[in-house]
């Protein structure tokens, strides 16, 4: 991840904008993310990541699966003007949503059109050390680029 950061519409909806750059050398067809929020003192932040869906509760984290997103190698995916919405269906902006000042976003796995897949093995170590804990604001400040090296599964 080259870097994700809160961003509004035009409207004043939030949205969370993400540039994912692919260095394996492999297309990407799909991958599952793990999103965290934090607030402006670095203390975590219990989101209802999925507006859309009146049956989500909030929650530390959310495992995003991106069965449609294809990027090539050497290429960057970066959309000019959207991104994960965090609004109510009505337009109103939850308070908690608000509060959001740092996201951190990691993979657990990438699938590649060759049909191979990887699996993050420092997935549940980065769970244990972020999802619902108070992480410094420098660790935050500095966490992109955020690199995951994609090797080979035993």
């Amino acid at each position: 991840y080259n870097g994700v950061e809160m961003r509004h519409y035009g409207d004043g909806s939030p949205y969370i904008h993400d540039v994912i750059a692919n260095n394996t050398g492999k297309r990407i067809m799909a991958y599952e993310r793990c999103m965290l929020a934090f607030d402006k003192d670095g203390k975590p932040l219990k989101l209802r990541w999925n507006y859309l869906s009146s049956s989500t509760v909030p929650k530390y984290s959310y495992l995003y699966d991106s069965e449609s997103t294809e990027i090539a190698p050497g290429a960057i995916k970066d959309y000019e003007n959207g991104g994960w919405s965090l609004f109510r269906s009505s337009g109103e902006t939850p308070a908690e949503v608000k509060q959001v000042a740092y996201i951190l976003y990691t993979f657990r796995s990438i699938t590649f059109a060759d049909g191979t897949a990887w699996t993050n093995p420092d997935y549940e170590n980065w769970m244990k050390t972020y999802e619902g804990q108070t992480v410094s604001v420098e660790t935050l400040e500095n966490y992109y680029p955020h690199t995951v090296s994609v090797g080979k599964q035993p």
